[in-house]
């Protein structure tokens, strides 16, 4: 995925779970750091592949991950 599929990636993921900035802001120490980490960890996932499993989450198809369940 490139820098700007991976910002089209964040734009849709905080479409579809608009409590994620919050999320972000009371879970991590450093915010900015925590989606530089993501983006740096999706690189090298395509971009069509990371948009169905977010769309599979927010459909509830696949369960959100434990620690990232919403606060």
């Amino acid at each position: 995925m490139n820098d700007d599929e991976s910002a089209e990636l964040l734009q849709y993921l905080l479409r579809c779970f608009p409590d994620i900035n919050d999320w972000l802001r009371h879970t991590s120490p450093e915010p900015m750091a925590t989606l530089r980490s993501w983006q740096a960890c999706l690189s090298q996932v395509p971009f069509d592949a990371a948009e169905a499993v977010v769309k599979e989450i927010r459909d509830g198809i696949i369960p959100t991950l434990e620690p990232y369940h919403r606060y």
